[in-house]
């Protein structure tokens, strides 16, 4: 079997795992019981499924073990360490709609944000309203990125 045909093979196998799974899985990745009860409470009568995950590192994992649909990274403080993560995810999902928490507003922190495509970048103390606004655009994403999948067939 050629390796043209091994790769169109394994594109078409994830493309189907993504447009059949039907579960909106949303990773928390936050040590702040406060964002993960805001998030629990948006998301108390939605289609999501709820991960939460106190270990950077290890929500990279999750994001590849499960599909997860959206990922909110709570990053104190948002230095290089950390945008590094951002880094590595937009190398494994690129489209994955990514949100940053931070309680800090810097303007080198905002380049840096900008500079890997942050969907949407919010700061403490969290507000419901806006974190609910933001779960609407987030479906919307979702949607469009699977519209995108169907008409990439």
């Amino acid at each position: 079997m050629k390796q043209v045909d091994l790769v169109v093979q394994f594109r078409n196998k994830i493309w189907d795992f993504e447009l059949t799974d039907q579960r909106k899985v949303l990773l928390v990745a936050s040590e702040d019981r406060h964002v993960v009860q805001v998030f629990e409470h948006v998301l108390s009568d939605s289609s999501y499924e709820l991960l939460v995950e106190k270990n950077k590192l290890q929500s990279v994992w999750e994001i590849l073990e499960n599909h997860v649909a959206c990922i909110v990274m709570d990053l104190q403080p948002l230095d290089e360490e950390n945008a590094a993560y951002i880094n590595i995810i937009k190398k494994i999902r690129p489209r994955l709609p990514i949100v940053i928490i931070s309680s800090e507003e810097r303007y080198s922190s905002a380049t840096m944000v900008e500079e890997f495509g942050v969907f949407y970048r919010t700061f403490k103390p969290l507000r419901i309203e806006e974190i609910e606004q933001l779960m609407a655009g987030v479906d919307r994403i979702i949607q469009r990125n699977q519209d995108y999948l169907i008409a990439s067939l």
